[in-house]
């Protein structure tokens, strides 16, 4: 769904995964995460799709996501590019929201980075990423601004709570048969909750005829 906009309800936010044909998705667009542990789990999650133009939805699936303890290896960062903010590590196995990870370094960090101050992953491809200043940016995909390369050798390491989103299905919004459904008038669904114990974003897969105009929103309903 790469370029699709988004809408937000006001209790959970929604991710749009770009491009994304298996789990874990590989990039986000745009997020407004929020946590549900201090409330009652919601029992079921409406979905909406609308769109301004002629749009046809043929697949979608949504998709809580939950944090989960990270352990990662270290990786010794073997290139910084400050003019796209981009590090490359080959086989770097990270994930986009991983994090907090912390810089370590031999020489001077790019500048942009400090010592002692967490950040998380924005992955690019299986061997370069970004670094964005929170969890909420990260999924957003706003990296922090690396204005010069650094010196020595950087190493991104873990920290005691480093943790990756793991994501759980709540199931197909319609049918897996459905044919193309035109998009020009708002399209809801309603799924129940299987999965939602530390659930902080929900995400929408779907495959779309064009991604102009397209509009989702996602929120849970908590009841009567």
């Amino acid at each position: 769904m790469t370029g699709a906009q988004q809408l937000f309800g006001s209790a959970a936010g929604v991710v749009i995964a770009a491009n994304a044909t298996s789990l874990p998705f590989p990039t986000f667009a745009q997020v407004t995460p929020e946590s549900w542990r201090r409330v009652s789990a919601p029992p079921e999650f409406e979905v909406e799709f609308w769109s301004n133009g002629t749009v046809d939805l043929t697949f979608a699936e949504l998709f809580g996501g939950a944090l989960q303890p990270l352990v990662m290896a270290d990786n010794a960062i073997t290139s910084i590019a400050n003019g796209s903010d981009t590090f490359t590590k080959v086989a770097h196995g990270l994930l986009t929201g991983d994090g907090p990870v912390r810089a370590t370094t031999s020489g001077t960090l790019p500048a942009g980075l400090e010592i002692d101050v967490d950040y998380w992953v924005i992955k690019l491809t299986n061997d370069t990423l970004k670094l964005a200043s929170s969890f909420e940016l990260a999924i957003a995909g706003t990296p922090i601004d690396i204005t010069t390369d650094g010196t020595g050798t950087m190493t991104l390491v873990d920290t005691a709570d480093t943790s990756r989103i793991h994501w759980n299905s709540h199931g197909l919004l319609g049918d897996a048969a459905d044919g193309a459904i035109s998009l020009t008038n708002v399209l809801g669904y309603v799924v129940g909750s299987r999965h939602h114990a530390r659930e902080i974003v929900l995400a929408v897969k779907a495959t779309l005829s064009d991604t102009v105009g397209v509009y989702v929103k996602a929120f849970p309903v908590m009841g009567t």
